[in-house]
């Protein structure tokens, strides 16, 4: 019990010590990040090992260069960590360091000590091309100091023959330490990317909403422009007169509005996309992958870009004539796009899932004869209406008359089809933003619901109750002859807070009674033991 105790407070223990450390001297994550605090470690305790030895024997001028080379190497190390994109004067004030620091050791050859640690450390760091500047600064750095170690008193001529032998040795570390670091950079950014698209897959799971599987791909987007320097990503609409850029993400020194359409491979445009888009996995899965072409023109995206890196463009699923525009260094170009590639597939399989479930959902709140909503899904709508604050509106509760006729004369696809006809005319009296149900059976039901426009009155619910009446009283044409049913129809009000159950059970109870009156009629609900029914017209 004792040993597992103190094994738990270890943890505790280091975490307690961490934040008393510098923060020079914690070691922070990401791999790039890591070996540039190693670096940074390695130089700071060359000087720390070298200093010392400078000291003994030092004159007061070797001894304020030796101070004054520690102190801005030193610092601007420090600095360098922390401002990773500080300007190009800083590598000016370290080489100017190195000749200080030379100036101040008895030997020339000790500066090396220091010089190989600042070169690779500096290597970690911004473009090759400001690495090499920063070697070549600090090789004339070094030569320009070694005449002065020469007037120190007490010293010979300038070691020329010292310093200078050892200059191409330092551009060579340059050139391998700045291909170690684009490799470990490399290696990041790859992790990076790895990183977002596996964010993503794992949101994506059991993710159905569209606006989020866009809000997603659109984060993630930009998550691969943050780790892939350069990565520029553009989608825009073809249109007849242009492409109409709709988002974009990466660095850009104009975002554009528009784009002549001659930026997409010749008839692209026309094909609206799907041209490129192809099936995989050969089981018939459904699949789709997005082929990468290559764009037509990039003069537009060059200049909007600010720079040239090369272009390409993949078809989006996300709609007719939807382009991703990709822009790539060549460093990096085959890793970014198929990392595009991979979040374009997480897309198309995110979105086609969220068209089954949409459809599988629409399916399952819906009749399968007349394509009306179901009782549940009534049931839930008319719910969701009446919790709305100030819900207004009214039920129409509708049963056949002497359907049960037909079906027994006619045959049950005879009777199908008078359902779908009366279905079909339900949806044409009504308005779009009203919902019309079958309940089962040969039972109806419709939802009305206020409209800009229009208010749902009694004097329009009595209205639109006799027209249906007439309506689905109409012949119904049949391959073996018409056919007649009628409809009995009851209404009820809503008001807010009353049940849903409650409002088709009042319109149930008026339908009764019309069909007590002698069917083919309306009749509307109020609350006194009697309903009176109207036969239409």
């Amino acid at each position: 019990m004792g040993h597992g105790a103190g094994a738990g407070t270890r943890p505790r223990r280091a975490a307690a010590w961490a934040p008393a450390l510098p923060a020079v001297l914690r070691p922070p994550t990401g791999l790039v990040a890591r070996t540039r605090w190693l670096y940074l470690l390695a130089g700071l305790a060359s000087l720390l090992l070298v200093a010392p030895g400078l000291v003994h024997g030092a004159t007061p001028v070797t001894l304020a260069a030796l101070v004054a080379g520690t102190v801005l190497l030193s610092g601007a190390w420090v600095l360098r960590s922390a401002r990773p994109a500080t300007g190009a004067w800083l590598g000016v004030v370290e080489a100017v360091a190195l000749g200080v620091f030379l100036v101040a050791c008895p030997e020339p050859a000790m500066v090396f000590a220091v010089v190989f640690p600042a070169l690779w450390y500096r290597a970690v760091f911004g473009t090759t091309r400001g690495v090499v500047a920063y070697g070549v600064g600090a090789s004339v750095a070094l030569v320009a100091a070694t005449p002065v170690w020469g007037l120190v008193p007490g010293r010979g001529s300038a070691p020329f023959d010292a310093v200078v032998p050892t200059l191409p040795i330092m551009l060579m570390t340059v050139l391998v330490a700045r291909h170690l670091a684009l490799g470990l950079f490399a290696r990041e950014q790859a992790k990076r990317r790895d990183a977002a698209l596996a964010r993503l897959g794992t949101a994506l799971i059991g993710e159905r909403d569209r606006e989020e599987i866009l809000r997603l791909t659109g984060a993630t987007a930009d998550a691969l422009c943050d780790a892939t320097p350069g990565l520029r990503l553009l989608v825009a609409r073809a249109e007849a007169d242009g492409l109409v850029v709709a988002r974009t993400a990466g660095p850009w020194r104009a975002v554009p509005e528009r784009l002549p359409l001659g930026v997409l491979p010749p008839g692209a445009a026309a094909a609206g996309g799907r041209a490129a888009l192809r099936a995989v996995g050969g089981a018939g899965d459904g699949a789709e992958t997005v082929t990468v072409l290559a764009v037509a023109d990039d003069a537009a995206l060059a200049d909007a870009a600010g720079e040239a890196v090369r272009w390409s463009c993949l078809p989006l699923p996300d709609g007719p004539g939807l382009w991703q525009l990709v822009g790539v260094p060549a460093a990096s170009r085959e890793e970014a796009l198929t990392a595009v590639r991979s979040l374009s597939s997480h897309v198309v399989l995110a979105l086609a899932t969220s068209a089954a479930h949409e459809a599988l959902a629409r399916q399952a709140a819906t009749d399968t004869l007349t394509g009306l909503a179901d009782r549940a899904e009534f049931h839930r709508l008319v719910a969701e209406h009446l919790a709305a604050p100030g819900a207004a509106g009214a039920v129409l509760f509708l049963d056949l008359d002497d359907f049960k006729r037909v079906n027994d004369t006619r045959g049950h696809a005879a009777g199908d089809e008078v359902l779908r006809t009366t279905a079909h005319r339900l949806r044409h009296a009504t308005a779009p933003g009203d919902v019309c149900a079958r309940l089962g059976g040969d039972e109806f039901a419709v939802l009305l619901r206020p409209a800009p426009g229009r208010p749902v009155d009694d004097a329009l619910v009595a209205r639109l109750a006799e027209r249906l009446v007439a309506l689905v009283a109409a012949p119904v044409p049949l391959t073996t002859g018409a056919v007649r049913v009628g409809v009995s129809i009851g209404t009820a009000p809503l008001a807010p807070g009353l049940p849903d159950g409650e409002a088709l059970h009042r319109a149930d109870l008026a339908m009764y009674a019309a069909k007590a009156a002698g069917k083919n009629r309306t009749a509307a609900w109020d609350a006194g033991p009697a309903l009176a029914g109207r036969r239409a017209g």
